[in-house]
């Protein structure tokens, strides 16, 4: 073939470059779509802004450069389906977003003679969300694009409704979406151009603005566009074209109060009560984040609190007094015990406290050697009076004189028929109730429970936790107690289970002979038994069952009444925030005119939270 001639080629290149300009322009366009997405469900809104397209890689960025520009100056328009605010609170607060562009015929015949099929793909749209709400980014995702361009025919094209979801909703502001870049690829199907062209797109706009209010708030309408001119000041009158008074939830109406309005993001000032803001560049869009007042509102009258009330129950069981009988309890509040204990037996002869944290040194008795025969041998079980108990748990430090106000109950048991739903007695077990009703500085407070510090009994309760402790190894030293001690022998005939089961009854017929030291050398025998062969109790809560029989019950304690703390009135600013948008005007080439008329729907996309 000839050569053309120097001016017809020159001819083919510029078509050449108006051809790639205009199908670089389409890209642009579609992919600026994909990355405006989200406001939020009730409301129809549309906004317009200017998006600007350059190569993302080396290759792409050289061949724009050829065509006589570094970049493309796209404009996109967003539908959203939103409600006009949220309140706080709300979560799963819905939305969606119809997009759309268009070509002229003259555009399209330009692409369409170069190459009528162009493929868009690997869209990456992320959205970054500010404002109060858990969701903090949305990625915008949808199929590949292949699109037909019918030469003669003007090209409309719409993608379905992109939706997103905002949580966890706070308690005030503005919630803005926004994208700031936008990559994607596109592909010729004919033409000069054979390998893939990468693309990013710079937007800096925020899509979505919604206002996070309570009721009563100033109602400001959205989206506020204004169109200016670069450097030129623009006086924007808020307050009097777009905000208006709100109404609470029981349609009082509030007042707008001007002297509130005032810039929270933007180059903007207020000037007799109107934001002034000065154009930005040709073609770009810039943004004024405003907010305005309406007084304060009572969300929530003052609470006094409620006082906490407990019970503590001190168990006893009448037919086993020789055996299992509490002596005194000291209790604990807050991590911090009381300096009296709480006797369930006279006290005569009487004798001090026992210490709180004892070490006894080798060869001297503890204070419990000394003075047991005292509370064991000749005194019997009473129950403390009231008086007693609430002495004992004002000696706390942490509950002090006054903290508390103590009543005695009546005696539950199975023979009064009187056990609370959920509670169980074992045979002649009852108990005992203490109503303590926390007072003075503790009063109307949430509080802890009342705990045991330490619990004397007949039988050293010590020993008992000390076996359950052992319930997790499963068993002791096979060969006695380690210092050359040989272990107990279970009489022929009987596993060590029975042989427990055996000592038990003895102890108590023991008991009930008055054989009282016979009965305790009895248990102490029935104790190293199980201590020994804890392999051969393989049900563990058969274990804790039989040593909770053979042992005295520690006082439970349970909450009676929850206790709350006292809240302060609360009040709510009134307050709601608008954006106002301002885009410069650019001259538009005719190839990128919108012409009227419902476009089609093609392909898919859909919005996920990932935030």
């Amino acid at each position: 073939m000839g050569s053309l001639p120097e001016s017809e080629k020159s001819t083919r290149r510029r078509s050449n470059r108006r051809s790639i300009a205009g199908i670089l322009a389409v890209a642009a366009v579609i992919a600026a779509l994909l990355v405006s997405g989200t406001q939020s469900s009730a409301a129809t809104s549309s906004k317009t802004f200017n998006a600007s397209c350059s190569g993302a890689d080396p290759g792409t960025a050289k061949l724009l450069k050829t065509i006589g520009s570094g970049s493309l100056a796209t404009p996109v328009t967003v539908k959203a389906d939103a409600p006009p605010f949220v309140e706080p609170g709300q979560t799963g607060v819905g939305f969606s977003l119809s997009l759309s562009f268009s070509l002229d015929t003259k555009t399209v015949d330009t692409v369409a003679a170069i190459s009528p099929k162009v493929k868009v793909s690997k869209v990456n749209a992320p959205l970054a969300v500010t404002g109060p709400t858990s969701t903090k980014s949305i990625t915008g995702t949808l199929p590949d694009q292949n699109l037909t361009l019918a030469k003669g025919k003007p090209f409309n094209a719409a993608f379905p409704p992109i939706k997103g979801t905002l949580n966890d909703i706070g308690s005030g502001g503005l919630i803005k979406v926004s994208t700031q870049e936008l990559f994607f690829t596109i592909t010729l199907g004919s033409g000069p151009i054979k390998e893939p062209l990468n693309f990013k797109c710079s937007t800096g706009a925020t899509v979505l603005s919604l206002p996070v209010k309570v009721a009563g708030s100033p109602n400001i309408v959205q989206p506020i566009m204004i169109e200016t001119k670069q450097g030129q000041p623009t006086t924007v009158d808020v307050l009097g074209k777009y905000v208006t008074n709100g109404k609470t939830k029981d349609g009082v109406e509030q007042k707008v109060d001007p002297s509130t309005l005032k810039i929270l993001e933007g180059d903007a000032t207020i000037v007799d009560g109107k934001v002034v803001a000065t154009g930005p560049a040709a073609g770009k869009s810039a943004e004024v984040t405003f907010q305005v007042c309406a007084g304060t509102i009572n969300i929530s009258e003052a609470d006094p609190g409620k006082t906490e009330v407990q019970e503590i129950r001190l168990f006893f069981d009448p037919n086993n007094q020789a055996l299992k009988r509490e002596l005194g309890s000291r209790f604990a509040f807050n991590q911090k015990s009381g300096d009296q204990v709480v006797w369930s037996v006279n006290r005569h002869p009487v004798a001090p406290n026992p210490p709180k944290d004892e070490v006894v040194e080798p060869g001297k008795n503890s204070w419990w050697q000394l003075h047991v025969n005292d509370y064991v041998l000749f005194n019997p079980h009473i129950y403390p009076s009231a008086a007693d108990m609430q002495a004992g748990l004002e000696s706390i430090p942490t509950i002090g004189a006054g903290g508390v106000k103590v009543t005695q109950g009546e005696i539950v048991s199975n023979g009064r028929k009187n056990v609370p739903e959920g509670v169980t007695l074992k045979g002649g077990m009852q108990y005992m109730p203490y109503t303590v009703e926390f007072s003075g500085k503790l009063a109307n407070k949430a509080h802890d429970q009342i705990v045991v510090a330490q619990l004397y009994s007949f039988l050293p309760i010590e020993i008992k936790n000390s076996l359950l402790g052992l319930l997790d190894k499963l068993g002791g030293d096979d060969g006695g107690d380690g210092e050359g001690t040989p272990k107990t022998p279970i009489p022929d005939g009987l596993t060590a289970k029975e042989y427990v089961d055996q000592l038990s009854a003895e102890a108590a017929r023991k008991g009930a002979n008055g054989d009282i030291v016979g009965q305790i050398e009895t248990i102490k025998l029935m104790i190293k038994v199980i201590g020994e062969n804890l392999m051969d109790f393989i049900d563990i809560g058969e274990i804790t069952s039989l040593l909770n029989d053979v042992f005295q019950s520690t006082p439970e304690v349970v909450t009676v009444t929850q206790g709350e703390d006292p809240a302060p009135e609360e009040k709510q600013e009134l307050c709601s925030q608008g954006v106002v948008t301002l885009t410069s005007v650019a001259t538009v080439s005719p190839e990128t005119t919108v012409p009227p008329g419902p476009p089609p729907t093609v392909g898919g996309a859909q919005l996920k939270p990932t935030g």
